[in-house]
């Protein structure tokens, strides 16, 4: 929509094939509800860490690599296999325990879940385990994507 004052002035309507794309979202929105393929568990990991919009965002996104994903198999002629897919790229970060992170009361729920340092928890919080623990909520989440984002390390792996 396009709004000038408060007031609608022009609409517009995406293109392509609806049916196609209707297909897409629902067997993505499949694969992330039953999330016992790697596509469904990488949009389930989407899906629990955005609090708003996060089940669309996560739909659209796997749908999207299934519209690639039939695109090179019919270009290339080949099957379908997931080792070119890096679904779970976990950004280095430093390595500190949790008393060193400052992450306040947030520091007890996330012993009480069995992390020990910042390496556990950004492996946790990428694969969408962090948002599924126990006492962990939408505040604490935002606390450490912050943090995660911080302290990440360069592509040598250092600062």
């Amino acid at each position: 929509l396009k709004v000038s004052a408060g007031k609608v002035t022009a609409q517009t309507r995406r293109k392509g094939n609806q049916e196609i794309h209707y297909a897409l979202v629902k067997c993505a929105s499949a694969l992330i509800q039953k999330h016992n393929e790697p596509l469904g568990q990488w949009g389930y990991g989407i899906y629990r860490r955005n609090l708003k919009g996060g089940w669309k965002k996560a739909c659209s996104a796997v749908a999207r690599r299934l519209a690639v994903a039939m695109f090179y198999v019919h270009k290339l002629g080949v099957d379908f296999s997931y080792e070119k897919y890096k679904f779970y790229e976990v950004p280095k970060v430093v390595l500190v325990p949790i008393e060193h992170m400052s992450l306040g009361r947030f520091e007890k729920y996330l012993k009480e879940n069995g992390f020990s340092n910042s390496q556990d928890i950004a492996e946790a919080y990428y694969n969408g385990q962090l948002a599924n623990a126990k006492g962990i909520g939408s505040r604490c989440l935002e606390v450490v994507r912050t943090w995660l984002d911080q302290n990440k390390l360069n592509q040598k792996g250092s600062e």
